[in-house]
């Protein structure tokens, strides 16, 4: 079925990177970057199904060739951190043809991109599945080599874009203006350095900087001399102000103008060519789905996973894919009690019973992942304590081994200096090297059991922060799920206010129901974690009918939440 994935990253040499290396591996091509002198091979790359490069109006047609576009790129930013190119990665639907994903991609560029003055490069991949070593798989998940025998399901566009716009002369602009800041009337102004001959002319002063005692002021020159002040430098007061085309392109609007651009052009082609699939480009929360968002896993934790190796990241998706999967087999389950019922009281008594297990049944998870977060943040300032003291520890043991070994040098070379004899004086050097030498090993040795003794398990480069980050969000979604529960509780017992008697009456003989089949769907998903403790305490915060009076007044009790 279709999927919603649109990522935007940026590609930039402060990590390391170059656009004419991405641009290369993402398009199977060879290039040499003449900012390095660094060349570049990808032509045997597989699973590149196509590749283009769509221009704006103004954009020299020498742009055309992928080495003339990106080395421009490259050559116009001077810095070492520079900000080459964005990239939006797209998942395709997989149930257009490559020949509707290619007009897809290209109209999408269009719009978005293109006609917004970037010039974009697209290459459209659809690599196979493969198993934990990179072999591709076939539709029973045996090991094949026959492309006709592959499955292949997960097509994807990269889309690189230029980050500076082009002026009509189809030069690169600059990224930043430098503004010079002018005073008019006690009034403060920025006027750009193009501009600034007329507007000195209509009055506008640049502003230096005065010695004023120890101080120093920005002031016009004539305010300056009126004081018979004294200049600190020749720089007029400026500021470097962003490229408006620019500022607009690194917005947080256009980001989501791009992603809801992307779904609706997604659901149009797929609803032209007769396909009954929609796909939504806004989160759970904002679709009102009761469901926790799985996270990203990047480069590094996605390549672990496919080798067999299990990521923190990966780990934390597992449970996730878990907890909404028993999240969602709770809430049928409540409505399928609540459907047997057919009086309205009775239908309306077990729906509060069943907002109430269900409010249950996800309080139970947030306190649960509430106090493992914090397990997991006391191990980790110990294991921090731990090795700083270790680190410690060895810093100092290395001292003692250098002063070891240049000991035992001097006494070595003091040796073979020595006149043969002198028997006496040999017999105390080649004692004392020997015990030296026992010290060096004694301090190896310790050196040795602390490097054993603390090994942290950092299989990949995964960011413990960024899962931290994760587990805070799910919290987070969770304690959202509880509060709409708790809203629609008591919206439906205002609702029925004149019918409080009979309503807690009839929840009198169901709570111990619902109470004990909630309990056991804990106990069958938590399996040997599950704590009965944890269970008092979300039922302690659940929505109670007791606290509401005859009239439907809410009593004043307080409601963790």
């Amino acid at each position: 079925m279709a999927i919603y994935h649109l990522s935007v990253k940026i590609i930039g040499r402060s990590t390391g990177r170059s656009s004419v290396a991405a641009a290369c591996y993402r398009s199977g091509d060879t290039i040499t970057n003449q900012y390095d002198g660094i060349t570049h091979d990808y032509r045997r790359k597989y699973w590149i199904e196509h590749t283009e490069i769509l221009l704006p109006d103004n954009a020299p047609e020498s742009f055309k060739d992928r080495s003339t576009l990106w080395n421009s790129v490259e050559l116009a930013e001077k810095s070492g951190n520079s900000q080459l190119s964005r990239e939006v990665e797209l998942a395709l639907p997989r149930e257009l043809t490559l020949e509707q994903q290619t007009v897809l991609v290209r109209t999408y560029i269009e719009q978005n991109f293109t006609s917004q003055g970037m010039c974009a490069d697209v290459a459209i991949h659809n690599p196979p599945v493969t198993d934990g070593h990179g072999i591709p798989l076939d539709s029973a998940g045996n090991p094949t080599h026959n492309p006709e025998q592959m499955v292949f399901q997960n097509p994807h566009a990269h889309i690189m874009l230029t980050m500076r716009p082009l002026d009509k002369d189809g030069q690169w602009e600059p990224k930043y203006q430098k503004s010079y800041l002018c005073r008019k009337d006690n009034i403060e102004k920025s006027i750009p350095v193009t501009e600034i001959k007329q507007a000195e002319a209509d009055g506008w002063t640049k502003q230096y900087r005065y010695h004023v005692g120890k101080k120093k002021i920005w002031l016009t020159s004539d305010s300056a001399a009126k004081k018979d002040l004294k200049r600190v430098d020749k720089q007029p007061k400026s500021v470097n102000v962003p490229n408006p085309i620019i500022a607009d392109w690194n917005s947080k609007d256009s980001l989501n103008r791009w992603r809801e651009s992307w779904a609706s052009m997604c659901n149009h082609a797929l609803k032209e060519n007769g396909i009954n699939e929609q796909i939504d480009h806004r989160s759970y929360e904002s679709q009102g789905i009761n469901k926790v968002a799985s996270v990203h896993l990047g480069p590094s934790a996605h390549q672990a996973e496919k080798r067999g190796v299990r990521t923190e990241l990966g780990n934390l998706n597992r449970e996730i894919a878990e907890d909404n999967y028993f999240l969602n087999q709770f809430k049928n389950q409540i409505e399928s009690m609540e459907k047997a019922q057919t009086e309205r009281l009775e239908k309306l008594s077990s729906r509060l019973e069943g907002l109430r297990a269900q409010y249950i049944a996800s309080a139970y998870q947030q306190i649960m992942l509430s106090a493992t977060l914090a397990s997991e943040q006391d191990q980790t300032q110990t294991q921090l304590a731990v090795a700083a003291a270790m680190a410690k520890g060895a810093e100092q043991l290395l001292k003692v081994l250098e002063t070891l070994e240049q000991t035992l040098a001097v006494k070595q070379q003091e040796l073979e200096t020595l006149n043969p004899i002198q028997m006496k004086k040999r017999k105390e050097l080649e004692s004392e090297i020997i015990s030296t030498e026992k010290k060096i090993n004694a301090v190896m040795n310790r050196l040795d059991e602390i490097k054993s003794a603390y090994k942290p398990e950092m299989s990949v480069p995964v960011s413990t922060s960024e899962s931290v980050e994760q587990k805070r969000k799910r919290m987070r979604t969770l304690k959202e799920i509880q509060a709409q529960t708790y809203k629609e509780f008591y919206s439906l017992v205002e609702e029925n206010k004149e019918n409080m008697a009979e309503l807690q009456a009839l929840i009198s003989r169901k709570r111990n129901t619902y109470d004990i089949h909630t309990e056991v769907k804990l106990k069958e998903h938590f399996a040997d974690e599950f704590e009965k403790s944890i269970l008092t305490k979300a039922r302690e915060q659940a929505p109670e009918l007791s606290e509401i009076n005859n009239t439907g007044i809410k009593n004043t009790k307080s409601h963790r939440r």
